[in-house]
């Protein structure tokens, strides 16, 4: 009955459809990021949010917002329309532009709002996956696959 029970809440946490705070995208460049969501201020982040690869790059803000389109959620609004996470790419004193995408009446498009610096928004940020390593295990079984494959070689050699 227990095991019921639980399968049942597990069922139920599967459908809820919450939102992650994080996924990887690829680009169709075949670049890979991890994107993480931050809420606060553009001031209370800034640091952060000028250190993104994305700031500076309007192009570039603008396909990962295409790219992550409403995976991670419409958490922001725009004329009180839901659009995604905001890719912040330049700021002036009070005021932060950038990149989200957007829905409703905006029909699925990627937008380049401004927001003021102290609105409490959530923002996108970006890591670069670290590539995998190769574990020591696959390096083992390649070496012992070219021994073996050199063995056989050698008497295949003196067997003529």
């Amino acid at each position: 009955m227990n095991k019921l029970r639980i399968g049942a809440i597990a069922l139920a946490i599967s459908i809820t459809g919450s939102f992650a705070n994080a996924a990887t995208f690829t680009l169709g460049s075949g670049a890979e990021y991890d994107v993480q969501l931050v809420t606060g201020t553009f001031l209370d982040n800034q640091a952060l949010l000028e250190s993104q690869v994305f700031f500076g790059n309007s192009t570039l803000a603008a396909e990962l917002a295409g790219a992550v389109f409403n995976t991670l959620g419409t958490p922001n609004s725009l004329f009180a329309q839901p659009i995604g996470p905001f890719f912040v790419t330049s700021r002036s004193l009070t005021t932060i532009f950038g990149a989200a995408f957007a829905g409703g009446i905006f029909g699925n498009s990627i937008q380049a709002p401004n927001f003021q610096t102290t609105q409490n928004l959530t923002f996108a940020t970006v890591t670069i996956p670290a590539a995998v390593p190769l574990p020591a295990s696959a390096l083992l079984l390649l070496s012992t696959g070219l021994g073996l494959f050199t063995l056989r070689r050698r008497k295949q050699k003196f067997a003529v």
